[in-house]
């Protein structure tokens, strides 16, 4: 939804409509509009995090094809992300 209407013309009803959610439900994780987008970006940099320490804690790679591959991932990820990332710097 940040994605495709943007985050500052999304609003929480507009969320909760699309995933079927009720306010209740919402408010008892996020607090707000703003704490949905930090939850949002913590979660993709743990996910990123663990990604990519898997890549670095290959024990069968020279550190060198550990960097080429780690470079390689973190290319894949930005092309397969492009709009969220887009969407996000906006914000």
């Amino acid at each position: 939804m940040i994605q495709t209407r943007g985050y500052e013309r999304m609003t929480i009803q507009d969320l909760l409509d699309a995933v079927q959610l009720s306010k209740g439900a919402f408010y008892h994780y996020f607090d707000s509009k703003d704490a949905l987008l930090a939850g949002l970006v913590e979660h993709l940099a743990e996910v990123e995090l663990q990604q990519l320490t898997q890549v670095i804690g290959a024990i069968d790679q020279s550190a060198t094809d550990k960097l080429q591959r780690l470079f390689q991932e973190v290319v894949r990820r930005k092309r397969e992300h492009k709009g969220l990332q887009i969407a996000l710097f906006r914000v």
